[in-house]
């Protein structure tokens, strides 16, 4: 079960200190993804691997098992003549609720280096002014009781973006942090009339979006003024280019709320509660192996079956390619092989300053 303000809902909170009343009053979607379970086996993978359980050669997935190597390759050098400490529960001094379990932690006799896990692929975690990395530090300099005055190194190791960030940060900055901004935040949480501030960053993990009215009246406004060019619109005729903008511009308020108010619906339903109207059904699966293993064992056995006829193999991405063998990224005659189509197109602000990324770069900062 999780804290009450737990450091991985704590950039939320902060944002949008109304959002705790929400988890407390209504129950949240909580539909665990197929990503957080597999998140789940990969954080115990490293746990494992850090205290030397198992070794990499055990983890049964190619890709997970790479992921998992390039994690290790990133930490393994900070933990030589540390104390290391793994999944470790720590709580901020003075905050009550404010917990969690920190990753890993090495102190060693210069330095205090925390580490967090993130084995997502889609959007980059930044540990500069981290709050959940923050709150981790805090909380684990007051349970362990650990010197302030070594060197503080908060990292994000993310192996499926190359993004290992390694950030320093000093004690007198946790402590403004906390009394600034972290205990003000709690307490408007816990007041009478909490302030919302719905936004796509702060909304995006919410799992009460559906039911939040701040998020429903923004979305109401955002519709409302979407359709009021269409109200206004003389003998039919065509919107202006303008008016097609304003519609434009609203879009990811009101897909945000449809997506999540679909969402929500859906696992009321499959918990066994009533929604007036409507009911769950289940579309047609594809069949599939309860074991592949003894499946093929079987065919090949009764029928002869040559194991040619009943697999088949897709040559893997050259970025898949690049993690198996990190030695062809230097390779220029390995680089003719490959070629960089044009990407989708998106549309963006026309101050966006986003550029074509490179597909052979990082977000790999320097190791302190």
């Amino acid at each position: 079960m999780h804290a009450t303000f737990s450091p991985s809902q704590l950039a939320r909170i902060i944002a949008c200190p109304g959002s705790v009343s929400l988890y407390d009053s209504v129950q949240p979607v909580g539909v665990e993804s197929s990503y957080a379970r597999e998140g789940t086996m990969l954080h115990e993978y490293m746990e494992q691997l850090v205290k030397n359980k198992i070794e990499l050669q055990d983890i049964p997935d190619p890709e997970h098992r790479v992921a998992c190597r390039d994690a290790w390759d990133y930490i393994s050098p900070f933990l030589q003549n540390a104390q290391v400490l793994t999944e470790t529960k720590v709580a901020v001094r003075g905050i009550d609720g404010l917990s969690g379990t920190a990753d890993v932690i090495a102190v060693s006799n210069e330095s205090i280096n925390l580490f967090d896990y993130k084995f997502g692929a889609n959007i980059l975690v930044d540990a500069h002014d981290n709050a959940q990395f923050m709150a981790y530090m805090l909380g684990a300099i007051d349970t362990l009781k650990l010197d302030t005055t070594k060197q503080l190194y908060l990292h994000v190791i993310q192996p499926r973006m190359q993004n290992y960030q390694c950030v320093e940060i000093t004690y007198d900055k946790l402590l403004t942090w906390k009394n600034m901004i972290v205990i003000p935040a709690i307490a408007n949480a816990k007041s009478d009339n909490p302030r919302f501030n719905p936004s796509e960053e702060t909304c995006r993990w919410c799992q009460c979006k559906a039911v939040c009215r701040a998020c429903y009246i923004q979305a109401q406004e955002a519709a409302k003024s979407v359709f009021a060019a269409y109200s206004q619109a003389e003998n039919n005729a065509a919107l202006t280019q303008e008016e097609l903008i304003e519609f434009y511009k609203s879009l990811p308020i009101l897909e945000s709320q449809i997506k999540a108010t679909k969402e929500y619906i859906l696992a009321e339903l499959l918990r066994g509660h009533k929604m007036p109207g409507y009911k769950v059904v289940y579309g047609r699966a594809n069949r599939k192996w309860r074991d592949e293993a003894l499946a093929a064992k079987y065919l090949m056995e009764k029928y002869e079956l040559d194991p040619d006829d009943m697999y088949e193999t897709k040559f893997r991405s050259p970025a898949q390619i690049e993690k198996i063998c990190k030695e062809v990224k230097k390779d220029k005659e390995f680089a003719d092989f490959i070629e960089v189509p044009q990407g989708q197109p998106k549309v963006v602000a026309e101050d966006d300053e986003t550029e074509m990324p490179n597909p052979f770069s990082s977000v790999t900062e320097k190791k302190v």
